[in-house]
């Protein structure tokens, strides 16, 4: 326990022996003006008495982001030719919730110049497979490349995990008698979407 010595005029902290307030010189004495604190008290101190009350060294933290808690497993994405409005792009992608343990089907769609569409689908394990193992079939997987997503207007790109590996391709890196493959993937990730099966996002 400490004394702390507070001006009872303007609230200023002044030294034990002074007499006079060192900030507006109203004298000390003749009014109560002393608090004792013990020193895990400060939050109980009146703001008019000058004393800011000290942050706490652990805040609580802010959730987690809505989409935070779920992993890509599969992404194919068509971004729209640009436009002078902006651009657009068709994008499916399928996640693991991790809180849950549920696979979802989530669908991103824009026009040019026009507000994004969001929708999300519950599914299984079993259309992971699927997806996975056509992935293997056509392997398309030793075709990776490090580029952006999306690339340019019209592109195709699709990315996905690979063992504990993100790998990313695009109709760019690919041979042309690739290209309808690597588009198949997002069109049977399509075809997997039960829409009475929407769940809230």
């Amino acid at each position: 326990m400490y004394i702390v010595n507070f001006c009872s005029e303007c609230g200023s902290k002044i030294p034990s022996d002074a007499k006079f307030c060192t900030e507006c010189g109203a004298p000390r004495y003749g009014t109560p003006k002393n608090l004792i604190i013990s020193p895990d008290a400060y939050s109980s101190i009146p703001p008019a008495f000058g004393m800011e009350t000290p942050k706490d060294p652990n805040p609580p933290t802010d959730p987690k982001p809505a989409e935070s808690r779920l992993k890509l497993l599969v992404d194919c994405c068509r971004k729209v030719q640009a436009t002078a409005v902006g651009d657009g792009h068709d994008e499916i992608v399928l996640y693991l919730n991790e809180d849950t343990g549920n696979y979802e089907i989530h669908t991103y769609f824009q026009q040019p110049g026009c507000p994004e569409t969001h929708n999300a689908f519950l599914s299984d394990k079993d259309v992971y497979d699927k997806v996975m193992a056509k992935i293997k079939e056509t392997h398309i997987a030793k075709y990776e490349n490090k580029k952006g997503m999306p690339l340019c207007g019209g592109d195709y790109v699709c990315r996905f995990l690979y063992g504990d590996k993100m790998i990313m391709i695009s109709l760019e890196n690919l041979p042309e008698k690739k290209h309808s493959q690597l588009s198949s993937i997002g069109s049977l990730l399509g075809s997997c979407i039960d829409t009475e099966k929407k769940i809230k996002i």
